[in-house]
């Protein structure tokens, strides 16, 4: 993805998805005005957990 826009497309995203999920709501708050690409990643890396599914969403973690 190209420095210019990365931190566009997770702010898209969040967009998006804050009309569902309040959780993203809150997240796209925190990253609305943020223009690095360092600062969103870090904005997201807060937040983020280790996965619990695997690729096709089952409950046990891939082998």
């Amino acid at each position: 993805m190209g420095g210019k826009y990365f931190s566009s497309r997770p702010k898209q995203w969040l967009g998006y998805l804050k009309l569902q999920h309040s959780q993203a709501h809150t997240r796209f708050n925190e990253i609305e005005r943020v223009k690095s690409k360092d600062d969103v990643i870090s904005v997201l890396d807060k937040y983020a957990k280790s996965p619990l599914l695997d690729s096709n969403h089952n409950n046990e973690p891939a082998a």
